[in-house]
């Protein structure tokens, strides 16, 4: 049996089977990090998980890939500085798996989705948080803490990507649900500072695709056409990439889960 979880900002999803068939059994919200850990092995318990199965987790934020300890996750302060893997591999007795969840997504997608064939692949998901991965060669990218390009500094002092264009971020700006700003001066702010982003990443890793998923991109008018137009202003080397949706949707991190435990 071969189990994998997501661990989103807001929701932890588990599945089981390939990356290519799998079915998925739960899903709740998450948690300060000993709750969460409660719930992840309660839940892998219930299946009865039989000797030699693997687990591959996806986890958001830094991870320093040496050790497996989770860095500075902004919207799960608790989780940070723990070692989650080894954690539920004593909990658990089976082999766990550790991966940055937008560089399994963008691995996904590259195996399964809507990057088969293009190289190199460069995701952003935009959600909660906004994260960063990048495929070379059939690869992720790792470095020694994984991309953080959500932190990368866009305007003025300290103001990251993510504290403006995330849906935490819109939500801190605002005090409102992030979907009720679009079409507001707020939404087009984030929307023009995300061109920015993700217009660096292209300057920086020149890849054939860019995939943007997350919670904040279901609007394709609202979302899609004016982001791919600012970024085609900002560009004035590089002819503007592909830039599209993910074809597995809001699975694809789950499956990249699931393709750390082959």
């Amino acid at each position: 049996m071969n189990i994998g979880i997501d661990i989103g900002g807001t929701h932890i999803r588990i599945g089981v089977g390939t990356p290519e068939s799998f079915e998925k059994k739960f899903d709740f919200p998450t948690q300060d990090f000993e709750a969460s850990l409660e719930k992840i092995r309660n839940s892998i318990t219930s299946l009865s998980p039989e000797k030699g199965s693997r687990v591959g987790i996806a986890v958001p934020g830094p991870i320093e890939t040496r050790t497996g300890e989770l860095k500075g996750l902004s919207n799960l302060p608790s989780w940070r500085g723990k070692q989650l893997a080894q954690t539920l591999k004593e909990m658990l007795n089976l082999e766990i798996r550790l991966g940055h969840d937008a560089s399994l997504a963008a691995l996904a997608e590259s195996k399964y989705g809507a990057g088969i064939g293009k190289d190199p692949l460069l995701y952003y998901t935009v959600s909660t948080g906004i994260g960063v991965g990048l495929v070379y060669k059939g690869e992720m990218y790792q470095g020694l803490y994984n991309p953080e390009a959500g932190q990368q500094i866009v305007t003025g002092v300290n103001q990251s990507l993510e504290k403006i264009s995330s849906g935490s971020g819109l939500r801190e700006i605002t005090g409102k649900d992030p979907q009720k700003t679009i079409g507001t001066a707020d939404w087009d702010k984030a929307i023009e500072r995300l061109g920015r982003g993700i217009t660096n990443s292209i300057l920086h890793y020149s890849p054939e695709i860019v995939i943007i998923g997350g919670g904040l991109t279901t609007n394709q008018q609202a979302f899609f056409e004016p982001l791919t137009g600012r970024i085609r202003d900002f560009l004035t080397v590089y002819p503007l990439p592909e830039i599209t949706k993910p074809k597995l949707g809001e699975d694809s991190t789950l499956i990249g889960a699931l393709e750390l435990t082959l």
